[in-house]
């Protein structure tokens, strides 16, 4: 029996931008794998530093600029001006350990597990609100990006063929909205978002021939890094918060989805060390590229006394808009292909096949020390929207369930700090039914399933915030 042997992750030396050897199969792959990513790694719950600390219940739940996220509506209970700035670090720990792969001599290669050995991903919020001394409306500005963490693994790691590295990765939402307390127990809000995304995946390709060698011969590997940029991708979300009497709120809320379209992207390409491929070349090197991220609806209800609240939500997201990846390459020929010669690049249309999720989130405060320290815990479970079939180290979402705790504490009467930790425990990870394989631009039909196997993970979320009202 054959094992592979585990090492640890480089830098991606030795690349070289355009020119040589399938650039544009790198590109295509990018694209297919990056906007994975965005489900898996960037919507990680719940989001904010202090909402953290209650599981993300707050739909219908306090006004501060968390709302911007959750519910534009509770902005209108913001007097004077109102400041937020707060950073969460999220830490996603993951080990694959890939199941054995047969070979044609009727031996089993096994592989050595592979674990997530990326630096703890920083994600900031910061806003401002008023109401400008006007009775009822308010507005607000801010900028924020959703939970999400990053990857990095061997770079001749048994999961090469789906991820090396995804870090420097981001989406950042910029937002102007606007609310108004129409009466005492019926607010509306809205907000207009730009949604600013680049996607940076390193990974690896096969260009195995099919008729010398393995499909997984290291000296067949095409390592390849890609940056996908999209900074205009507009959207808008909505809500409303009624009060039928003092104690009782609810609250819901819409994010409408986001278009995210890429015309230019960079590739840099490393060539495989066999000889086989040194006479490759491609004639153009962009593609563009087409995903959408969800439609998300919100729903709370949430039950206040004069020092507590506790609050129920349930959210939907609508993943199964992500069912295929459209991609156009921009005039590009490959040639010189082993065994090939030259290859004209058609439109692509890539499935995903993505699946709607839920979640169901309860969480509370509690005025411990009044107008001076406040605590809170929370607990969520939510659904994936990835398929086993579609699983791997990039493309990671599975069912799971998170606790989390907080505090507030006022300095003084113009700020407060905001403390937040949640753990994430993912459930399952066993998968069998696999149909990511390889991409081999010069044998298709020889490439392999490359994703089954186990997969184990959780994530710690720390998050630090401060809250400036004058």
């Amino acid at each position: 029996m054959k094992k592979d042997s585990q090492c640890t992750a480089a830098p991606a030396h030795g690349l070289s931008r355009g020119g040589k050897v399938l650039s544009m199969v790198a590109l295509v792959a990018a694209l297919l794998w990056s906007s994975a990513a965005v489900a898996g790694g960037f919507y990680t719950p719940p989001h904010g530093v202090r909402t953290l600390g209650r599981a993300g219940a707050a739909v219908a739940g306090f006004s501060d600029l968390n709302a911007l996220w959750y519910n534009p509506a509770l902005l209108a209970g913001i007097e004077g001006h109102h400041v937020m700035v707060d950073l969460t670090l999220v830490s996603q720990q993951m080990t694959f350990e890939r199941a054995p792969r047969l070979l044609p001599n009727g031996e089993q290669r096994f592989h050595e597990a592979v674990s997530n050995d990326a630096p703890p991903a920083p994600v900031p919020q910061l806003g401002y609100a008023s109401n400008f001394g006007l009775d009822g409306v308010v507005f607000a500005v801010g900028a924020f990006a959703p939970n999400g963490a990053t990857g990095r693994f061997p770079e001749t790691g048994p999961q090469r063929y789906t991820l090396v590295s995804s870090e420097g990765s981001f989406l950042l939402a910029l937002e102007v909205a606007i609310a108004v307390k129409v009466n005492d127990w019926f607010w509306i809000g809205g907000g207009i978002q730009n949604n600013m995304v680049s996607l940076n995946t390193i990974n690896v390709l096969s260009g195995f021939p099919g008729t010398i060698g393995d499909p997984e011969d290291p000296d067949f590997d095409i390592l390849q890094r890609t940056t996908v940029t999209s900074l205009f991708n507009p959207s808008a979300n909505m809500g409303i918060k009624l009060m039928p009497s003092p104690s009782w709120s609810v609250g819901l809320s819409a994010q409408l989805p986001v278009r995210v379209e890429d015309k230019q992207a960079v590739v840099e390409t490393r060539l495989p060390t066999n000889p086989l491929f040194d006479e490759a070349v491609v004639n153009g090197d962009t593609v563009e590229g087409a995903f959408n991220l969800p439609f998300i609806l919100r729903a709370g209800v949430r039950y206040q006394q004069p020092r507590w609240d506790i609050e129920l939500d349930v959210t939907a997201e609508f993943w199964s808009t992500l069912d295929e990846i459209e991609i156009t390459p921009n005039n590009i020929e490959i040639e010189n292909v082993p065994g090939v010669g030259v290859i004209g690049v058609g439109a692509l249309n890539i499935p995903r096949e993505y699946q709607n999720n839920f979640s169901v989130r309860l969480g509370g405060d509690w005025e411990v020390l009044v107008d001076k320290l406040t605590v809170r815990a929370g607990a969520l479970y939510e659904t994936t929207a990835i398929p086993s079939k579609t699983l791997s180290v990039l493309m990671l979402d599975m069912d799971k369930v998170a606790a989390t705790v907080g505090l507030s504490w006022q300095l003084s009467p113009t700020v407060a700090m905001d403390l937040g930790y949640g753990h994430i425990f993912y459930l399952g990870g066993e998968v069998d039914d696999s149909v990511v394989v390889q991409l081999n631009p010069t044998n298709p039909e020889g490439a392999i399933v490359v994703a089954n196997g186990n997969y184990e993970a959780s994530a710690d979320l720390f998050g630090l915030g401060f809250r400036f009202d004058f």
